[in-house]
């Protein structure tokens, strides 16, 4: 069921039409299975399309974009790019130049940042300012003054 669902979300857009028969026999279900999910679907408006009972295939309903949504999209695009813009200035800024692989900052200024943050080298040792620590290389816990 959760594999029917998953399918008609992520690909309802690249069809016209789908066959009720060949939904049953990709996901091995019965056709009273698939047509309850799928009209559930189309109930709650997570699907839109319409039932073609004749030929039992759904006809999907190409809807395009309001204005509003248009708008709301290129305003999400332009503070992405905003968002992108500042980190790579405070990258600058406090000489963290690189990536962040898991909890660890590969690349770029390794001993530290005038924040204090420590960064690690590629073998997990640490760098930067501040005493020991003794937790291992993840990243938790330690640093600072004493331990920890």
């Amino acid at each position: 069921q959760t594999g029917l669902r998953t399918y008609l979300l992520a690909f309802s857009a690249q069809y016209d039409s789908l066959s009720l028969s060949q939904l049953c026999e990709m996901f091995d279900m019965t056709k009273n299975e698939v047509h309850a999910i799928v009209s559930k679907m189309m109930i709650n408006h997570d699907l839109i399309a319409s039932w073609d009972q004749p030929t039992e295939t759904i006809v999907m309903r190409n809807i395009e974009p309001s204005a509003l949504q248009l708008l709301a999209l290129q305003f999400a695009e332009k503070a992405t790019s905003l968002v992108d813009a500042n980190e790579r200035l405070l990258d600058a800024k406090t000489g963290n130049y690189g990536y962040k692989d898991g909890d660890n900052w590969r690349g770029g200024n390794n001993q530290g940042n005038r924040f204090g943050f420590r960064s690690f080298d590629k073998q997990g040792a640490r760098s930067g300012r501040g005493g020991g620590g003794g937790r291992g290389n993840k990243g938790r816990g330690g640093g600072g003054r004493g331990g920890g």
